[in-house]
């Protein structure tokens, strides 16, 4: 089946998946797209599968493990701006290690999270 998967066409052709199925594929699609550095293509499957706010949420991760602290919080930003609203995960996620501690990350909390600890 890995074989199949290669473009957002082939995700619609796989036999005997449904749609639930065929999202969650799409979403393994573009996480792998843009974990290997296609983060184009990346941005375009997580748009079809309805889901760009994890785009950015992974962009900010991938920018926060690289130690590009601004991009990091430029992304996470766009992520809350997109939906993204998982703050146990975000308190958790080992990937904004490096950005966890910067004020720009406390406010960002402070803004999209008021009735949460920062």
């Amino acid at each position: 089946m890995t074989r199949l998967l290669y473009n957002y066409d082939s995700v619609f052709n796989v036999p005997g998946v449904d749609s639930i199925h065929k999202k969650d594929l799409l979403y393994k699609l573009a996480y792998s797209y843009l974990f290997t550095g296609n983060h184009a293509a990346g941005k375009y499957y997580y748009e079809k599968a309805g889901a760009l706010s994890y785009y950015y949420y992974n962009f900010a991760c991938i920018a926060s493990l690289d130690k590009k602290i601004k991009e990091a919080i430029e992304n996470l930003e766009l992520s809350f701006q997109n939906g993204y609203n998982d703050y146990d995960h975000i308190q958790k996620d080992t990937d904004l290690d490096n950005i966890r501690s910067t004020d720009e990350f406390k406010q960002l909390i402070k803004k999209y999270f008021p009735d949460k600890p920062g």
